[in-house]
């Protein structure tokens, strides 16, 4: 009977050590959020802002909070610097990212703003595995921003190295200059290059900058494609992250978020619908219809009807040369509406996400041309 009993009595002494650190959690995220982060910060300028969040008494406090995700389960990697860096960036995004926000710093920005959210609105148990979920995956997005932020910076530099480099070029080939006027010039575009050059050793000491030296031209003419890559590898990381937390939502019953990103599909499809479809397109895809559609929290046949029409608009309303693939994705997504609801559905819902990512910037760059 002992033998019987004490695998149950293990299983109750884990379920106790787990509500223990939940609560433990709450506690600190209670502690935590009498730093009055988002009060200070709206309240402060930047430069005073970050002398706050550097006092020891805010860090020992951070750490306190840190530590009991950590102790939670094993995998918890967000460090106190990188939480507090969220609240940065959601306080001083125009000085941090500037007002003409790149896509990452845009996507940095979002997932900055949903954290902070997030520990704001924590009083629950049921709420800690979603948020050391959104924690963890903001880590991994934040090291992936950082890297290209970097490289962003590195890229100007290399740009800068480039154009004064070809300047040289042409000052020793202008035969209206004499050599005195030519070594004038070229000392001090000479002197800029070597301030470029320490500049790419200050921001990335394992830059191999003699390669660079030898090789500046071809550094420079693949630079483009390095970083396309780049960023795709963040884009990637991103809707993993968002994929991660959907699921989580719909596995507790939270059909909320999907509801918005369906609304959200809708919105961008009512834009660019042609104008006398517009109004019977609207009747199918509105808010009432969704919130009953996903009421059932299951695969019905009016929800698979409904996604296979918003889908088959998205066919209609792509480009030509993309018809092919959108037939294949047509039938992946067919496949995937059988089975696995909880991770099928906000992977049908990202994918059609991202085909009208396409279209858009299709659209952008018709528009873009037609101005030149």
């Amino acid at each position: 009977m002992s033998e019987i009993n004490s695998p149950i009595r293990d299983i109750n002494a884990r379920k106790i050590q787990r509500y223990f650190r939940k609560n433990k959690i709450l506690k600190n995220n209670s502690e935590f959020l009498k730093l009055n982060l988002v009060a200070k910060g709206k309240e402060s300028e930047f430069e005073n802002f970050t002398k706050y969040i550097r006092d020891p008494k805010v860090i020992k406090c951070t750490d306190n909070y840190i530590k009991s995700f950590v102790g939670y389960k094993n995998g918890f990697k967000l460090n106190s610097k990188i939480l507090l860096t969220a609240y940065l960036i959601y306080l001083f995004s125009e000085e941090l990212l500037g007002k003409e926000k790149h896509p990452m710093d845009k996507g940095i920005l979002e997932w900055s703003e949903e954290v902070v959210k997030r520990i704001a609105d924590l009083n629950d148990t049921k709420e800690v595995d979603k948020v050391w979920l959104l924690l963890n995956n903001y880590n991994t997005i934040f090291s992936q921003w950082k890297t290209n932020d970097k490289s962003r910076m590195i890229e100007s530099i290399i740009i800068s190295y480039y154009n004064r480099s070809k300047h040289i070029e042409k000052i020793h080939a202008d035969e209206k200059l004499n050599d005195a006027e030519k070594k004038a010039v070229i000392d001090v575009l000479e002197k800029q290059r070597q301030q470029v050059v320490g500049n790419i050793r200050f921001i990335d000491p394992e830059f191999n900058v003699e390669y660079f030296l030898e090789n500046y031209e071809e550094v420079y003419n693949n630079m483009n494609s390095a970083y396309a890559h780049l960023a795709s590898q963040i884009g990637n990381t991103m809707k993993k992250a968002y994929f991660d937390m959907l699921k989580e939502e719909i596995k507790v019953g939270n059909m909320l978020p999907i509801a918005e990103i369906m609304t959200e599909i809708s919105k961008r499809l009512l834009i660019i619908v042609p104008e006398k479809r517009r109004e019977k397109f609207a009747e199918k895809i509105n808010v009432n219809v969704i919130v009953e559609l996903i009421s059932e929290k299951c695969w019905t046949t009016e929800l698979i009807e409904y996604l296979r029409f918003v889908c088959e608009s998205v066919y209609m309303l792509g480009a030509p040369a993309d018809d092919e693939e959108n037939k294949k994705w047509l039938n992946e997504v067919n496949k995937l509406m059988e089975t696995d609801y909880e991770n099928n559905l906000p992977l049908v819902l990202i994918q059609i996400e991202e085909k009208l990512d396409r279209i858009y910037q299709l659209i952008n760059d018709f528009n873009q041309n037609q101005k030149k």
